[in-house]
C-alpha cells in the first residue's frame, strides 16, 4: 500500500474528483483502490459497494459523504494492520496534510 491510505478523506476525494463536480465514479474508485491502495479485488469491491451503493454499473458514482463513510471504514481496517513503530510518522503526516 502507499501513504495514500493514510491521507484524510477530503484530500483523497479531491484528487479523485477529476471533473470537479463533487463525485467520483465507481470505476475511478476501483482503479484507485486496486492500484494505489493495493487492495485485492474483493476489498476494492467492498469499498466501491459501500461508497456507491449496490448500483455499481459504469455510471455509478459516489458523493463525498458516502465516500467519507467508506474511506473511514477502510482506513480503520488498514490502521489496525499498521506496525506500531510507524504510527508516530503517520500521525505527523496527517497533521502536516491538514495544515496545508
Amino acid at each position: 500500500a502507499s501513504q495514500c491510505d493514510h491521507l484524510p478523506s477530503f484530500l483523497v476525494f479531491a484528487m479523485l474528483d477529476v471533473t470537479g463536480e463533487g463525485s467520483v465514479s465507481a470505476s475511478m474508485l476501483r482503479t484507485f483502490a486496486e492500484g494505489r491502495l493495493a487492495l485485492g479485488t474483493d476489498a476494492a469491491t467492498d469499498l466501491v459497494t459501500v461508497a456507491c451503493g449496490s448500483a455499481m454499473g459504469d455510471r455509478a458514482s459516489t458523493n463525498y459523504r458516502s465516500f467519507r463513510r467508506a474511506w473511514s471504514g477502510m482506513h480503520h481496517m488498514l490502521c489496525a494492520r499498521t506496525p506500531e513503530h510507524l504510527q508516530p510518522q503517520l500521525d505527523t503526516l496527517r497533521v502536516e496534510v491538514r495544515n496545508l
